[in-house]
């Protein structure tokens, strides 16, 4: 069961790097662009959009507001990458879940 939750938790993670990736880019943003629009900086952006560090909720809520997103916007946008992939499409700096 802790195997399935942490690899859920994992494919959510790259779920979430790879749509924040895609919505950034399409704003043709850069990480400092980004963190400056969501009240943090462009490192964290990067390990964020990198799959190296989980976003807490209220980052994932500031993140979405930044992209001029609902909260509840970005998070479908995320199922729907996570129900459309089975994993094959999640690949986020060049690592495939």
């Amino acid at each position: 069961m802790t195997l399935e939750i942490d690899h859920d938790h994992k494919a959510f993670t790259k779920a979430v790097a790879a749509e924040i990736k895609e919505q950034r880019e399409f704003l043709g943003w850069t990480y400092a662009d980004l963190g400056r629009a969501a009240d943090s900086d462009g490192q964290t952006i990067k390990k964020i959009e990198s799959g190296s560090v989980s976003p807490r909720s209220y980052t994932v809520r500031r993140l979405a507001h930044a992209l001029d997103l609902h909260h509840d916007e970005l998070i479908s946008l995320v199922e729907k990458r996570l129900s459309n992939s089975n994993g094959s499409d999640l690949a986020v700096d060049g690592i495939d879940l």
